[in-house]
């Protein structure tokens, strides 16, 4: 009867053990995936003079504040995606934005950002123009 125990208990623990083994190549799996999803895909920042002006271009004088959201968004994408889920800017990023949009107060691009990911993933007039201004964007990249 011992033995029967010791059995039972025997495969509980190397079920347990697979699984936490499981679990934990998941885990670094996953943690790969992330570092690879928000990684910035730029670093310097003098392009964002660039961007700005093909965006003058689709928007002409009249840029609402949702336009400038747009505009933003695609920033923020481009050199610091973490920030979509509630990471850091790199230093200057937030002064570069205010200084090609004409916004004086460079805490309105902070807290515009807590909310650019909600308006991406649930009004598809946001996600279109966010879309058209990124294939813009990568034009002028390559």
């Amino acid at each position: 009867m011992y033995s029967f125990k010791s059995q039972i208990s025997m495969e509980k623990v190397i079920d347990t053990i697979r699984s936490i083994k499981t679990a934990r190549m998941e885990l670094q799996k996953a943690i790969r995936n992330d570092k690879l999803a928000t990684s910035p895909q730029l670093t310097d920042l003098s392009f964002v003079e660039k961007f700005y002006n093909a965006f003058l271009e689709d928007k002409g004088d009249h840029i609402t504040v949702n336009d400038r959201k747009v505009f933003i968004f695609v920033v923020i994408y481009l050199y610091a995606p973490r920030k979509l889920f509630g990471g850091k800017m790199p230093h200057g990023m937030r002064r570069a934005i205010a200084n090609v949009a004409g916004i004086t107060c460079a805490s309105f691009i902070s807290s515009t950002s807590a909310e650019l990911l909600i308006l991406y993933t649930t009004y598809d007039d946001f996600q279109q123009e966010v879309d058209r201004l990124l294939n813009k964007v990568y034009s002028i990249i390559q």
